[in-house]
């Protein structure tokens, strides 16, 4: 039988963005994703509470719903997405801890994310290796925090797309989903 879990982040520090100039903030309204201009790569990371999946379990499938805000730019972006490799990760509290994360192995592509309709949901693709990554360590256990970090990777020039933080929307927040 699959069971179905899906968890919103639930408080504006466990959401943000950090970009290649060192800046980071927490408590902002929306992530950007990409290259917002003079070369200048945005990221953004989202931390999941209470991941009721039991440890070693088979992940089916996985992936981020987020709500767009503005479409901004129609270029190429290109990301990938990884989880901390962390067994119950803390709240990111500065760009240089972001940065030290240690991340999966595991890693999705999210290349040509489309151009986002404000409001609507944007599904990225199937992050199942990276949370099986995860949930196979030997200290995770279920209930667990889970974080993920959705980067840049090469996009084009002031290519980038926005998307609803906690503190824009808590109903818009990002929402993992995982079908194990």
């Amino acid at each position: 039988m699959i069971r179905v879990v899906r968890v919103r982040v639930a408080a504006g520090a466990d959401d943000g963005l950090g970009d290649s100039t060192g800046t980071w903030d927490s408590a902002i309204a929306l992530s950007y994703i990409g290259d917002i201009g003079f070369g200048i790569q945005s990221n953004g990371w989202q931390r999941f509470l209470a991941i009721r999946v039991p440890r070693g379990a088979k992940i089916v499938h996985a992936y981020l719903d987020y709500i767009g805000y503005d479409p901004l730019s129609a270029t190429t972006v290109r990301s990938t997405i990884r989880a901390e490799a962390a067994d119950n990760p803390t709240q990111v509290v500065s760009y240089a801890d972001f940065i030290g994360r240690t991340r999966t192995t595991a890693i999705a592509r999210w290349d040509s994310i489309p151009t986002v309709v404000p409001n609507a949901p944007v599904r990225s693709p199937d992050i199942s290796r990276v949370i099986q990554e995860v949930v196979n360590r030997i200290g995770w256990a279920d209930g667990n925090a889970l974080s993920l970090f959705h980067e840049d990777a090469s996009s084009d020039a002031g290519a980038f797309r926005s998307f609803w933080n906690y503190d824009g929307n808590s109903i818009k927040a990002p929402l993992l989903h995982i079908e194990y």
